[in-house]
């Protein structure tokens, strides 16, 4: 009964302990615990087919080759897009211009087909209008920028991604086509044509870099890991894709992907587990930050090096001062009378008392050096008196810790040994 009652306990334990790693683990590696279709390590994007149809694409970044995801959505206006960083679901909001309320779908990921969540609404149910991208913020909420509509319900929103309910939480009158989080969640960046606008939440809207060198209007940003902007443009023909560092307001690169029959791309987005193939431009920030840091180290260790010196010349001193003082006294007081009498030769090492004394603090001098650091009291009185005496050594002295350290409620005949008794 008692092992079955332990083994029991010992599999509750085990399923605790996975259960507890796995909800640590799971977010921090930002995969979905049930994924039925995870998505291919390719980028997504949205290709605006004669104003009002819609196709999803995705762009190979190894091959550089693109495909069509799925069939053509008609009278769809998709122009949001983006992964949930936390369960992998890919969301898509609709705009119609300004001309219909937006609305929020979610989008599956094998066969590109859409399903519709609800118009994006205020808690009064009040829609809002051509809400034209979409962006995750790295703690898992949905954000997006209304830039029609009612000037006062106008600005960047905050969206709940399973109700398409919405809330105001900066106004702003500006045409935004793009918006984009920071990796770290930071800020949010918002390209209006080829000018970037950045906002931390509680702050204001503020002007960013303009990059006038790019091909036409920015209508779709994503950032990758290493903080590069990456932008597709307005009708140019291909699908065209420039990396942008947001902080020097320079164009890294720009990646021509052939393909003439996906040219207006309106949005893009990566898989958040996947990696950037083939896209190397470094940015401008990493490479400040890890040039600040580097003094740190040599400080530290220049700080402790003068401690272990000044400790060793402390103590040096020490054992000198306690040999020196009681080794006299003791030879000369204890053996004189006896040893006198006891042999009548004058010459002989034990002949005469008072020759003794003169050769032991000579000889006793080396070892209380090398043991008057940890104890230097008992260790010069114990050495100093074996050599003169000449009797057996005072061992038993060193049986004495074991004695007191014996419990006093312990008697013989609890132990099954039994005692050694004096």
């Amino acid at each position: 009964m008692w092992i079955r009652k332990t083994s029991f306990r010992s599999l509750v334990i085990m399923v605790v302990l996975l259960l507890t790693v796995g909800s640590f683990l799971l977010p921090w590696l930002r995969v979905p615990l049930f994924a039925s279709s995870p998505p291919q390590c390719v980028l997504y994007a949205v290709h605006d087919e004669h104003l009002r149809d819609s196709q999803l694409i995705t762009v190979d970044l190894t091959t550089g080759v693109v495909a069509p995801l799925g069939p053509l959505h008609e009278k769809v206006d998709l122009e949001g897009l983006d992964f949930n960083p936390s369960t992998l679901e890919l969301v898509a909001s609709g705009g119609m211009d300004g001309r219909e309320p937006s609305k929020l779908y979610s989008v599956d990921t094998s066969t590109g087909d859409i399903t519709l969540v609800d118009v994006i609404h205020d808690m009064d149910n009040t829609p809002f209008y051509e809400v034209a991208s979409l962006a995750f913020r790295a703690d898992g909420t949905l954000w997006g920028f209304a830039a029609e509509g009612d000037p006062a319900r106008r600005g960047i929103l905050r969206i709940d991604p399973t109700t398409a309910e919405a809330t105001l939480m900066a106004s702003s009158t500006l045409d935004v086509e793009a918006i984009a989080w920071t990796p770290d969640g930071a800020t949010l960046w918002m390209a209006v044509r080829k000018q970037l606008y950045s906002w931390t939440p509680g702050g204001m809207v503020q002007a960013g870099p303009s990059f006038p060198d790019l091909p036409s209007a920015i209508e779709g940003l994503e950032f990758r890991r290493d903080g590069v902007l990456m932008a597709t443009f307005h009708n140019v023909g291909k699908v065209l894709i420039a990396m942008l560092d947001v902080n020097t307001g320079q164009i890294l690169e720009i990646k021509d992907y052939d393909s003439p029959d996906f040219y207006d791309i309106e949005s893009l987005t990566w898989p958040e587990p996947c990696e950037f193939p083939g896209l190397t431009p470094t940015p401008t920030v990493p490479a400040t930050a890890t040039a600040t840091a580097t003094p740190i180290p040599p400080t530290a260790a220049a700080t402790a090096t003068p401690v272990p010196p000044t400790a060793t010349a402390t103590a040096t001193p020490v054992p000198p001062t306690a040999t020196a003082t009681p080794v006299p006294p003791t030879t000369t007081a204890t053996p004189v009378p006896p040893t006198a009498t006891a042999s009548p030769t004058p010459g002989g090492p034990n002949g005469d008392a008072t020759h003794t004394p003169t050769p032991t603090p000579t000889e006793t001098a080396a070892p209380p050096t090398a043991t008057a650091t940890p104890t230097p009291p008992p260790s010069t009185a114990t050495p100093t008196a074996t050599p003169v005496i000449g009797g057996p050594p005072v061992t038993w002295g060193y049986y004495l810790p074991i004695v007191v350290f014996h419990p006093p409620a312990i008697s013989c005949d609890d132990i099954p040994w039994g005692c050694r008794t004096p």
